[in-house]
């Protein structure tokens, strides 16, 4: 499971580098619960189909929420995932649960510290 997406590096025209980092919000983590809810009843090799069809990311990203009447940020977050954690979470209903379970305790922590 990630926490965080990894920090987006820019390079600007002047040579600089620009870097933007997500931080951990409670919005964070309750967008991560909403993706973990739609993939985990989806069929991995579906998905893998669809993505092996597409000839870009981006036109993966359309068909994927497309096919599966889903968000386009899951869709993005399917494609963020690493080839094992595709196979390991898309259709396991039991693991995305444990997923759920664990962001939904690392959030009431987020949100006890704001208080």
């Amino acid at each position: 499971m990630k926490l965080f997406a990894t920090p987006q590096m820019t390079t600007l025209e002047d040579g600089s580098v620009k870097v933007e980092a997500q931080a951990i919000t409670p919005e964070y983590i309750d967008d991560q619960i909403n993706n973990y809810r739609a993939i985990g009843g989806m069929n991995v090799d579906d998905v893998i189909m669809v993505i092996r069809q597409s000839k870009t990311s981006q036109e993966a990203k359309e068909n994927l929420a497309s096919s599966f009447q889903i968000e386009e940020t899951v869709a993005e977050f399917i494609l963020g995932m690493e080839l094992a954690e595709v196979t390991e979470y898309i259709g396991s209903q039991n693991k995305c649960n444990d997923e759920i379970v664990m962001l939904e305790e690392i959030r009431d922590v987020i949100l006890s510290h704001l208080e």
